[in-house]
């Protein structure tokens, strides 16, 4: 699989298709966004966006109406690979605030797996399975939390 697959493989399971996370949230979706909504003290924000340049100010503003009107504080992920590739900027006059940028590794498991096949890591390190707080495996429940890549917060 090419970088681009694994990208749409990414924003399908991560984000288009995402569940909520417990019984009291929700993820709704419409043409052009995906959002996850939950109370006071859930992670409420924009998922996912298919925006482009004719139509991002309406979806931002539509989603600022929206979780305002629940009276949610809400986060918009935002990706380098998002269009349309100024929503960043068009996100910040909407008044969002970036957080500081981090870094999101995506690689195909076959590939890595074949590539260090005879591979050892160096004395001392020790290679566990990937878990939450909770215990839970890095693609369960609650794991969109852990995955924060260029994320604009509505202050």
């Amino acid at each position: 699989m090419d970088d681009d697959g694994i990208l749409a493989l990414f924003d399908r399971q991560m984000r288009r298709d995402a569940a909520p996370d417990s019984a009291g949230e929700r993820v709704e979706r419409t043409d052009r966004v995906v959002r996850h909504s939950g109370g006071p003290g859930d992670w409420n924000g924009v998922l996912w966006s298919g925006l482009d340049a004719a139509s991002a100010d309406a979806a931002i503003a539509a989603e600022i109406a929206h979780f305002t009107a629940a009276g949610l504080a809400f986060e918009w992920k935002l990706y380098d690979h998002d269009t349309p590739h100024d929503l960043g900027d068009r996100l910040a006059a909407a008044g969002f605030v970036a957080e500081p940028v981090e870094t999101l590794m995506l690689a195909e498991t076959a590939r890595i797996v074949a590539s260090t096949a005879d591979a050892r890591p160096p004395e001392g390190v020790r290679l566990v399975p990937v878990t939450d707080g909770g215990g839970r495996g890095a693609d369960g429940p609650g794991a969109r939390r852990g995955v924060r890549a260029g994320q604009l917060l509505l202050p």
